[in-house]
């Protein structure tokens, strides 16, 4: 198993349900750098995770498509004698084509994650690796529908397998939701919404709210003064205690010419908790909502998300049933065990 996201140890763990069913090694950067941290930081092992875990010097760190393993990929397949080599990279990425490369030359079977759900222009050399490493993939680990249409775009003739992002089922639900209270959580930039929801809150007097998250546009939440209380970039583990204090979560997520929503595990988090969510039709949201109970709104209609806000936000018998009715649909779509028992399932085929 290839990642750069496994630096993450929540990142881990639908691999550690797959090392319950095979024996599993994880090859993820040493270090990793990104928008919301300062400096470098180094990867964490997911204690759950019981396999072999290798922290591997990288150059490019922080660069998703151009990074890459410095140490030879050939030699370590000729060590560990996998049968499968799973490749959680894009497969425009530098690392996808290094990897895939070698796993053909040893005739080991792969497969590539295709998250990108745009298309996209790429140098023809790109394009050339690109196709070289879809076609040879045994399957896709396509993030969602859309993602696997795209694939299919650019060359990919194989099966068709949707293995979605997932959470892990907290035991119980948040006791009771309070009234009045939404919660934004991610990146702090215009394509998640933040002028929307700074807007939601300066019109409403009665509703305040808790920000999980960072970024260049910080200052426009911080405006709102006491009913914005803005809580930095919270670890996995203290997320709870954040969708413990809200009515509802809102993901107001804006498709630009560069960016579609790919997935939104936020929205998939918080209702495993309980918790309703309401979010715009933007990119692959409208899927999730199909399988969850999403309250979707028309991508970019401020008027419409206001009045599904308040609606929801001061009734919280409504929001409780919305939020039971999400936590049922995330645990038969969205759990890591389901998806690593699938996963398990597509490579023993292979």
């Amino acid at each position: 198993m290839v990642s750069h996201a496994c630096v993450i140890p929540e990142n881990q763990s639908v691999y550690a349900h797959l090392a319950a069913l095979m024996d599993v090694t994880i090859v993820a950067p040493a270090t990793w750098r990104d928008a919301l941290r300062a400096a470098p930081y180094p990867s964490e092992r997911l204690p759950a995770f019981t396999g072999h875990w290798m922290r591997v010097r990288t150059l490019g760190r922080g660069r998703p498509q151009r990074h890459l393993s410095l140490l030879r990929p050939a030699r370590l397949l000729r060590e560990r004698r996998p049968d499968m080599v799973l490749i959680e990279e894009e497969p425009f990425s530098l690392q996808a084509w290094w990897w895939a490369r070698a796993a053909r030359r040893r005739g080991i079977p792969y497969a590539v994650q295709v998250a990108e759900n745009l298309p996209r222009e790429f140098p023809w050399v790109v394009r050339r690796w690109s196709a070289k490493v879809l076609g040879g993939a045994s399957f896709l680990l396509a993030r969602s529908p859309r993602a696997l249409e795209q694939a299919r775009q650019w060359g990919y003739r194989g099966p068709s397998t949707v293995v979605p992002h997932g959470v892990d089922l907290p035991d119980h639900p948040v006791a009771s939701l309070p009234t009045g209270v939404l919660g934004f959580v991610g990146r702090l930039v215009a394509e998640k919404g933040v002028t929307d929801v700074t807007a939601l809150v300066r019109d409403d007097e009665a509703l305040t709210l808790l920000v999980a998250g960072d970024g260049p546009l910080r200052g426009h939440l911080e405006a709102l003064g006491p009913r914005a209380r803005m809580l930095g970039t919270l670890p996995a583990g203290e997320m709870a205690a954040l969708y413990a204090h809200v009515t509802l979560v809102v993901v107001p997520s804006r498709t630009t010419p560069t960016w579609s929503e790919q997935f939104g595990r936020v929205i998939v988090e918080a209702q495993s908790y309980g918790v309703p969510v309401i979010a715009y039709d933007s990119g692959e949201i409208p899927w999730v909502a199909s399988l969850t109970s999403v309250v979707l709104v028309v991508e970019g209609d401020e008027n419409a998300l206001r009045e599904e806000v308040r609606r929801l936000a001061h009734d919280p018998t409504r929001a409780a049933s919305l939020g039971a009715a999400g936590r049922e649909g995330v645990e038969r779509h969205f759990t890591n065990e389901a998806i690593a028992k699938n996963l398990a399932d597509l490579v023993r085929s292979r």
